[in-house]
């Protein structure tokens, strides 16, 4: 009748219910369903990884290219950043990562990925693009790093998104936990996530429950 009706057709853990962690029995097929996922990727042809020196991204990057040797597909493209803070440098380690799996590299400074006006004009040009604000202020320097991929030929791009919560809980389980009043779960969280970083208990505070 002419008329927009907007809800939420699926909640994969809906507030008031319990979460339904992973069990022990499931842990072990971690490495065919990462297979599973990644591969649906590689079929799509010549991958480009946004890799990192953590975890997430180089699991992917090196399932990525045992299944791309065991597929007759091209090797993946390493593209990476390399910060100018000695703290978040992480060159050396992608650097050994490629080398180590045998994969090109292309590297670049995120001063040059962010352009010539700087991050912050950078990333106000891309939201006036966009359908909905820009939430990650970084991503002109991956858009950047994306395009260098698609010039050596590369179909699709992976990441490392997502990882954290490999070994960890989001940041937006203290959603759900202020949304039940559940106070007691978020003093959990909370503690847990002070254990995690080096951070004020403040910081921590209000970083869980912004």
């Amino acid at each position: 009748n002419r008329q927009v009706e907007t809800f939420r057709h699926w909640d994969p853990a809906p507030p008031g219910t319990d979460v339904n962690w992973v069990k022990e029995d499931e842990l072990g097929q971690f490495d065919e369903v990462l297979d599973q996922a990644v591969a649906r990727y590689i079929e799509l042809g010549t991958t480009g990884i946004f890799l990192s020196g953590g975890l997430d991204s180089v699991t992917v990057g090196a399932a990525a290219t045992l299944l791309s040797d065991k597929m007759g597909m091209p090797k993946p493209w390493a593209l990476s950043l390399v910060f100018p803070d000695p703290d978040c440098n992480e060159e050396v380690v992608q650097r050994n990562v490629a080398d180590g799996l045998g994969l090109p590299i292309f590297i670049t400074s995120f001063d040059s990925a962010a352009g010539d006006k700087g991050l912050l004009p950078a990333a106000m040009d891309l939201s006036a693009q966009l359908d909905l604000p820009l939430l990650n202020t970084w991503l002109p320097t991956y858009q950047h790093l994306g395009m260098q991929g698609k010039q050596r030929g590369c179909d699709v791009i992976l990441t490392g998104n997502g990882g954290d919560e490999w070994l960890s809980v989001g940041p937006f389980y203290a959603a759900d936990l202020i949304l039940k009043g559940d106070f007691r779960g978020l003093s959990r969280l909370f503690n847990n996530v002070g254990r995690s970083y080096h951070a004020s208990r403040l910081d921590t505070l209000r970083g869980t429950l912004w």
